[in-house]
């Protein structure tokens, strides 16, 4: 029992320390720009959202995931105090237009969903993770089949993160956990907001 025990913590340990390793972008860091099409057929562009004001840039996992679903309804509640910093959500996930549909209706966000099937935008972030075949096997027993759900690169799945980016494309904030069930209080990224606000942006 002890050995199985300690085996245990030897795997989870490893899977925390790899997902840590993964984080290259740092605070100050330039943040990579993206292009994209969000929910609503409208083209995404990181830096062209900057001109205005910070983006928070959120990566969520899908609908199925109930951490997920119960953070993007906690931005969308704080939606008021966001636009009041004028910052603008964008929140990318794997997952296809169907799931997205259904985190619509489930988290009523009114913000971007931008849908990253091939990753591209969770691999310049760095948060793509993939997921191992036990964990596929796992949610499938639920009911959640992600190579129906995410389609091209089905493994995928983001390390739940956020940021936040400046006018001078930097990234104020990062929170980044390999704890899938943690997320950032979003009196966290708020305060950095006002912070950035003071960052160069014009006032209307």
């Amino acid at each position: 029992m002890k050995t199985s025990f300690i085996l245990l913590f030897i795997i989870a340990t490893g899977i925390y320390t790899s997902l840590y390793a993964q984080k290259k972008l740092q605070l100050g860091a330039t943040a990579p720009d993206f292009k994209a099409f969000n929910h609503k057929g409208k083209s995404v562009s990181l830096y062209n959202e900057l001109k205005d004001g910070p983006v928070v840039l959120v990566f969520y996992r899908g609908n199925w995931s109930s951490e997920c679903m119960d953070f993007l309804m906690a931005i969308q509640d704080s939606m008021d105090v966001i636009k009041e910093k004028r910052g603008t959500v964008i929140a990318v996930t794997p997952e296809n237009a169907k799931g997205i549909e259904k985190t619509l209706t489930k988290s009523k966000a009114k913000y971007s969903l931008v849908s990253d099937m091939n990753a591209e935008i969770m691999k310049l972030y760095d948060v793509e993770h993939k997921a191992d075949p036990h964990l596929i096997n796992q949610l499938k027993t639920k009911g959640v089949d992600l190579k129906t759900l995410n389609e091209t690169n089905a493994t995928y799945l983001p390390v739940p993160a956020v940021f936040v980016v400046g006018k001078n494309k930097k990234i104020n904030y990062i929170f980044f956990e390999a704890d899938y069930t943690k997320r950032p209080y979003i009196s966290d990224f708020v305060a950095t907001l006002d912070a950035v606000m003071g960052g160069g942006f014009k006032k209307k």
